[in-house]
């Protein structure tokens, strides 16, 4: 199974490809590699990558003091990032995968979406 892993300078990523022992060809991808942002990107990895299952951690982040000062972007960001990936995992039948999504939200944060 060749298994498609975003995310892989994050701590979960980093943290994954540490751990994994199975006997899959496991294929991870930073920022460096493709912007999740880009749907034409996104596109082009599926096709390149070919993958049967994508374990999705990719996310913008910056900690608090970032988040509290473009808190909209991000999450805009981050939303966008999340719908490219489930796309086109959905159009290439990829038909396993794990998508997480993580997001720092102080109180105030949480007030501009209520």
């Amino acid at each position: 199974m060749k298994v498609l892993v975003t995310g892989k300078n994050g701590m979960l990523g980093t943290y994954l490809e540490e751990l994994i022992k199975e006997n899959h060809e496991w294929i991870f991808i930073g920022r460096n590699e493709y912007d999740l942002n880009d749907p034409k990107q996104v596109e082009n990895m599926f096709l390149t990558i070919k993958p049967d299952m994508v374990v999705h951690f990719a996310a913008v982040v910056g900690g608090l003091y970032l988040n509290m000062n473009h808190k909209t972007k991000m999450f805009h960001d981050n939303v966008i990032i999340n719908e490219n990936v489930l796309h086109f995992a959905n159009k290439y039948s990829v038909t396993k995968g794990i998508f997480l999504h993580l997001h720092v939200y102080s109180p105030l944060n949480l007030l501009l979406f209520l």
